[in-house]
């Protein structure tokens, strides 16, 4: 698998760091705590040496991170984003993005609802 090294590629995981006490999932019934396999990346898209990765709590990737300080530091404007649950975290981070007067871009064959 080929992938640019020039812009970085930025990943994200999803983990949500709660206590035991808040083991109720959210309104879809998902619940992936931080250091649970489900949260983890799958080995095929391992960070490159020196990647990015951004561990994120919430459906949108930009909300209680700092990814909108590291895009705007390297420059980047344009954002491809893939994932899974494309009508919840997928596209929360798509709008937080345009909002923030980043373009954001989605295809076909690289999001999908689980």
């Amino acid at each position: 698998m080929a992938r640019p090294r020039d812009p970085p590629a930025c990943l994200l995981e999803h983990g949500r760091d709660r206590s035991l006490s808040q083991k109720k999932p959210g309104w879809n019934a998902l619940l992936l705590p931080k250091d649970s396999a489900a949260s983890q990346l799958v080995p095929e898209l391992a960070p490159l040496p020196g990647g990015i990765v951004v561990t994120k709590t919430t459906d949108s990737a930009l909300t209680g991170t700092n990814l909108r300080l590291i895009l705007t530091n390297l420059g980047i404007r344009n954002v491809v984003l893939t994932g899974i649950f494309t009508d919840q975290c997928v596209s929360s981070t798509v709008r937080s993005l345009v909002d923030e007067s980043f373009f954001g871009s989605l295809t076909r064959d690289t999001t999908r609802h689980a």
